[in-house]
C-alpha cells in the first residue's frame, strides 16, 4: 500500500491586508488534523514573494 501526504498552503498577508483568509483556512484545517492524529497532512503558510514560496515548497517536499 503506497501512503500519501497532502500539502495544503496559504499565504501570509500581502501589503496593507492583515488578514489572509487562506491563511485562517489552512490553520483551522491544520488543527482539525492534529485533533484527529492525522498524519497525511501536511500544512504550511507561505511568503507572497514568488521565489521565496517556491523555494519553501521545494523544502517542503523534500521533508517527506
Amino acid at each position: 500500500m503506497v501512503l500519501m501526504k497532502i500539502l495544503l498552503t496559504g499565504f501570509e498577508p500581502f501589503g496593507p491586508v492583515r488578514v489572509n483568509p487562506s491563511e485562517q483556512i489552512v490553520r483551522r484545517i491544520a488543527a482539525q488534523a492534529r485533533s484527529r492524529g492525522d498524519e497525511d497532512l501536511v500544512t504550511a503558510i507561505l511568503p507572497t514573494e514568488f521565489a521565496a514560496a517556491g523555494k519553501r515548497i521545494r523544502q517542503l517536499i523534500r521533508t517527506w
